[in-house]
């Protein structure tokens, strides 16, 4: 590994947060992390005075509140990196090394597409035994989660050769799965379309006003806070295509909607929500 100090920084930082406090002193870091007793102690002289460390007691120094809120967000960004070279491949010893690397230089924009690949294939991993599968399975084995997933709204039949609803683009893409406590929330946000009259041929402008997704055994109003529709994933239905990190899944969901021009120039009508991960 690079003998780099801004790297032993953040090795020691994080060190501090999964390591017993009877081990987090010079002798005990250097041991674990196999470097020099004088790099060790620079290295926390220099958190000391960025004002990460207490070194008060210097038989059981401890990390400062900006130091454990750094070294939680290290710590962090070090699992991500590192779960994305193992999942492509690289041995476990060079993704843990590379990890810290990445880690520190890569920008905040890297690591979030980074993050949103893997959340993606933990969906992939934790539902790789099922051709099929609920929502509520997803839930389950997902655990507490927020992820932003791509989502298409098609008509039930082909119109004007598009099987596109033109819903799909009165809500901003992505959309937000929140999964708390094995429950799941999808959530949109509904933007302005323009579209013409079916009575007269105008020109109008409007949002989705009515969704009603369909239950098990009849459609229901979708909750809604001002332009913010949410409906619980476990309604859903996916099936698994491919094998392995090639694998996609697919889900759907039957679903009502109208527009708030009202019904005569735009009726409510059937669509189906899917989700493609």
């Amino acid at each position: 590994m690079h003998n780099n100090i801004e790297i032993l920084k953040m090795r020691i930082l994080t060190c501090f947060i999964k390591m017993s406090k009877s081990n987090c002193n010079v002798t005990g870091l250097a041991k674990s992390l196999s470097e020099e007793k004088y790099a060790v102690s620079r290295a926390m002289k220099s958190l000391e005075n960025c004002g990460l460390l207490d070194r008060s007691d210097n038989r059981c120094p401890v990390l400062t509140e900006r130091g454990q809120k750094l070294a939680h967000e290290y710590a962090d960004k070090i699992d991500v990196v590192a779960n994305h070279l193992l999942g492509e491949g690289v041995n476990p010893v060079a993704a843990k090394q590379d990890a810290f690397l990445l880690s520190m230089y890569c920008t905040n924009d890297t690591l979030s597409v980074i993050k949103e690949i893997e959340d993606k294939m933990r969906i992939k991993q934790v539902t790789d035994s099922y051709s099929n599968f609920t929502g509520k399975k997803l839930c389950h084995k997902l655990g507490d989660a927020t992820l932003e997933l791509q989502f298409v709204m098609y008509k039930n039949s082909v119109k004007n050769n598009t099987n596109i609803s033109m819903a799909n683009e009165g809500f901003y893409h992505p959309c937000i799965l929140t999964v708390e406590k094995g429950e799941g929330l999808i959530s949109l946000k509904a933007k302005n379309m323009s579209r013409k009259s079916r009575l007269t041929g105008k020109k109008m402008n409007g949002k989705v006003s009515v969704f009603k997704y369909f239950d098990g055994t009849s459609f229901v109003e979708a909750e809604r806070q001002g332009d913010i529709v949410t409906f619980p994933i476990e309604a859903m239905n996916f099936i698994s295509m491919g094998e392995s990190r090639d694998r996609i899944l697919h889900g759907s969901l039957p679903i009502r909607l109208g527009c708030s021009v009202g019904c005569m120039h735009m009726p409510e009508s059937p669509a189906i929500f899917t989700l493609i991960v």
